[in-house]
């Protein structure tokens, strides 16, 4: 045989060979591009921005004729916005994530093994579904094929002696999977803390008590982290809220804060908390009065209410979400995050000081209280509020552009999406379009179950993915 038959053979053979393998790899599903963005995370960035920028269809002028096109029974999922990645919407409900096709709503996969039960909103990254574990009171992290549902590691106990909760949904950052914990409510002796997680995996790169273990010696407890953590991906610092102090007689630096984490593994001060930026107290009667020093640590109750230090004033104040991040026309780091006081606070990312702040309401922490996530394009803050408004705000001075009063009494759990020109939410009647400009109602969709706190809604592949309260709804142009 010849040196150019030979050649002309195995040139042949992989011409038969090589097409069958890339056409399997393009048939894994949940993997394929999407035209018109996707919503891989709570949040849809990691800045938290609730922005998609890749919608150039659906806009001011053409949302009104949005039409269904399937919605799921009540899933029991509850809570979060759902996640939109590469062809399928990923919700955790239930101990099991599911994965749903976008464009007929068939179920694609339910995963097995890890119980998911109680935690929130999934991240899809690098081929994966990561995903926080309550398992048992000593949470883990936890990664499952983006494909197939199949589970491929759970990461070490994050876990100090005391038994907590995982709420938070799932944030992936440089190869780190990020896991905060929170609770016992109101428990003394509450031991809070987080794990950087290797997001490859599963092995734990380091984990601490969010409050210094000196000063949980002095009797600080609490630093407990609920919401979602947003991160900076220029500087590498992570930016989360924390809960109310679980002691009933003092409130550290790091209750009702909003903290600054280092993620940078090349720098010495990687896995450690940075600096903070202080909200609301919890007590309104301050913690030096010397009843409260008396009896405040002793003479304490739990019915099942928030506020369990009547002696010290404390109330339910906490960020019960992490901020909004965006660089302001001199291209410095901001944040805005709202905190159940009814205070909108924006404040330097840099520094971590004030830049301004804005009292929408007065605290409705009873109710659940201001717990949204403000969507922003970097010029204007689109913020949800009580008692049902959603207010635009100018970013850099607070200067107020527009309010929209909301259908219903939303306690404004839920988050704002926003996507070319277009504003959208969940209240307790239905899902509305809002225009970005003056607030304008649009568009409307009435759900046949009233959406409570937290229920929210994403924009990705050209649809409107909404959840109302456990019933997941696609919606898109005729």
């Amino acid at each position: 045989m010849g040196r150019s038959r030979v050649i002309l053979l195995v040139a042949t053979l992989l011409v038969v060979t090589v097409p069958p393998v890339a056409s399997q790899a393009a048939a894994r599903p949940c993997t394929k591009p999407m035209a018109g963005g996707d919503w891989p995370m709570y949040g849809r960035d990691l800045a938290g921005t609730q922005r998609q920028d890749s919608e150039r269809t659906i806009n001011a002028g053409n949302v009104g004729t949005l039409v269904p096109v399937w919605k799921t029974a009540d899933t029991g999922y509850s809570s979060p916005p759902p996640i939109v990645s590469g062809g399928c919407v990923f919700i955790n409900t239930d101990g099991h994530v599911v994965a749903y096709d976008l464009d007929t709503g068939r179920t694609v996969w339910s995963s097995q093994g890890p119980d998911t039960f109680g935690t929130f909103a999934v991240a899809v990254v690098d081929g994966r579904v990561h995903v926080g574990l309550n398992n048992g009171g000593r949470p883990r992290a936890a990664a499952f094929d983006v494909a197939t549902g199949r589970p491929l590691w759970q990461s070490a106990d994050i876990w100090f002696g005391k038994d907590t909760t995982q709420q938070s949904s799932a944030v992936v950052f440089d190869g780190i999977q990020v896991l905060f914990t929170t609770g016992p409510d109101n428990d003394p002796d509450a031991m809070q803390g987080y794990g950087l997680i290797d997001a490859a995996t599963g092995k734990v790169l380091h984990k601490s008590t969010t409050i210094p273990p000196a000063d949980i010696a002095k009797g600080y407890h609490g630093g407990g982290v609920w919401g979602t953590p947003t991160v900076d991906a220029k500087t590498k610092y992570l930016y989360v809220g924390t809960s109310n102090p679980e002691s009933k007689n003092k409130e550290h630096a790091y209750d009702n804060a909003i903290l600054k984490l280092d993620l940078d593994r090349q720098r010495p001060t990687f896995g450690r908390i940075v600096a903070s930026y202080k909200g609301t107290p919890d007590s309104v009667t301050g913690y030096d009065n010397p009843v409260c020093q008396t009896v405040g640590g002793s003479l304490w109750y739990n019915g099942g209410t928030y506020g369990a230090s009547p002696t010290c004033g404390q109330i339910d104040v906490d960020f019960g979400n992490g901020p909004s991040l965006w660089r302001n026309p001199q291209g410095r780091l901001m944040g805005a995050a709202t905190q159940k006081s009814g205070v909108l606070h924006v404040f330097y990312g840099d520094t971590m000081k004030p830049a301004w702040s804005r009292q929408l309401f007065p605290t409705m922490s009873f109710l659940g209280g201001m717990i949204g996530r403000t969507a922003t394009d970097g010029r204007t803050l689109y913020v949800p509020a009580n008692p049902g408004v959603i207010y635009a705000l100018d970013a850099v001075t607070g200067a107020e552009r527009w309010k929209a009063v909301l259908p219903g009494v939303p306690m404004t759990g839920g988050n704002v999406a926003l996507a070319n020109g277009v504003a959208y939410y969940v209240t307790e009647q239905g899902a509305v379009a809002l225009d970005a400009a003056d607030g304008t109602q649009l568009w409307s969709a009435p759900f046949s179950q009233g959406a409570k706190i937290y229920s929210g809604a994403a924009v990705a592949g050209h649809r409107l993915v909404v959840n109302d309260m456990g019933s997941i709804q696609v919606f898109r142009l005729p």
